[in-house]
């Protein structure tokens, strides 16, 4: 994606209306990437791609290129081949994360740790002092039995959706590419002030 971002710029300096457009493209794509939940992706990959857009309009510049000077530029192709690539990119990423934690895993969780943590509490009636206090063993172990769910379903969480969790385990890598193409756009003049990375 960074790379296409950094094309586009090259492909598209001078003809403003065309490169906000593209730039809005990859503007779209890295605020679903970061935002949006994957049926949000579903959808508008079925209405409003914005790869589609973008290779229509690396297509409308190719032909212009070929109509003025009879040949088309080369790195308008290798744009074109790698958003193409992107694509098969989109699917296999789209198809690891469908095989994260359904809905149903989170609801178990619930329920198992409601169980569990009520199966503890009662159990513990029978040691209470005279005050009807615990002891601080049972106040320590009902402590860290919370505390192991706590951090186990915020875990759960993050593989769902790794740009929202508290730990964010697999977002790193991701999260500086796309801050990367941000800069890049919110930086070049061309762009500045007519492109939106947020919904308006």
């Amino acid at each position: 994606l960074t790379v296409i971002t950094q094309n586009i710029i090259s492909i598209f300096e001078g003809d403003d209306e065309r490169g906000v457009e593209a730039a809005q493209c990859i503007t779209d794509h890295t605020r679903i990437l970061v935002a949006e939940s994957r049926g949000t992706e579903l959808m508008t990959m079925i209405y409003d791609d914005p790869f589609i857009r973008l290779l229509n309009l690396l297509t409308e510049k190719r032909r212009d290129q070929i109509q003025k000077t009879g040949i088309s530029e080369s790195l308008i192709d290798f744009t074109r081949d790698t958003t193409r690539t992107l694509f098969q990119v989109r699917s296999k990423r789209l198809g690891g994360e469908s095989s994260c934690l359904p809905p149903t895993h989170f609801s178990l969780l619930f329920i198992l740790t409601a169980i569990w943590l009520s199966a503890f509490a009662i159990s513990t009636i029978p040691d209470l002092d005279s005050d009807g206090l615990p002891s601080n063993a049972t106040r320590v172990m009902f402590s860290l039995i919370t505390t192991m769910f706590v951090i186990f379903y915020q875990f759960a969480i993050d593989l769902n959706n790794p740009f929202k969790g508290v730990y964010q385990i697999r977002r790193s890598g991701s999260a500086a590419q796309l801050l990367q193409n941000q800069m890049l756009l919110m930086r070049n003049p061309m762009f500045r002030g007519k492109i939106s990375f947020f919904d308006d």
